[in-house]
Parts: C-alpha cells; structure tokens; sequence
C-alpha cells in the first residue's frame, strides 16, 4: 500500500475528469444523442475542483511576517 501514499492526487483527478469528458463525447457521438444536463454539470463541477486543487497546491506562501517567502536563501 505505500504507493497509494506517493500517488499524485492532482494528477489522478484530472486524469479521471479528462477521461471522462472523452469518453462522454465519444458516447455522445456512438450514439448520435445529447447527455444529461446533470452528468454535464458534474463534469464541469469536476473539471472546476480540479483547477482549484491544482491551483491551491501551487499558491504562492508568504512568511509570518508578511513578507513574501522565497526559495532563495539569502547570504
């Protein structure tokens, strides 16, 4: 089980979403008919915590002083 602790969440989840945002649109054109707005919604609702997670993860930190923390060390 310890590779279920390094797996890259962000990565896994847009992967799903975009999997079945394709596999939706292939299903869409096999079968000529337009998918249910509810299962649209999901997808869009997916799509959008996916860029909020990824987004969050990548956020900027700032010191407690307020001062804007960066990588660098100074000498």
């Amino acid at each position: 089980m310890s590779w279920l602790a390094t797996l890259p969440t962000t990565n896994l989840r847009i992967f799903a979403t975009i999997a079945l945002i394709l596999a939706t649109g292939v299903m869409t054109l096999i079968r000529w008919t337009e998918p249910p707005l509810g299962w649209l919604g999901f997808l869009a609702l997916s799509a959008g915590l996916d860029v909020a997670q990824f987004h969050s993860k990548r956020v900027t930190t700032f010191a407690p002083s307020g001062n804007k923390a960066s990588e660098e060390t100074s000498s």
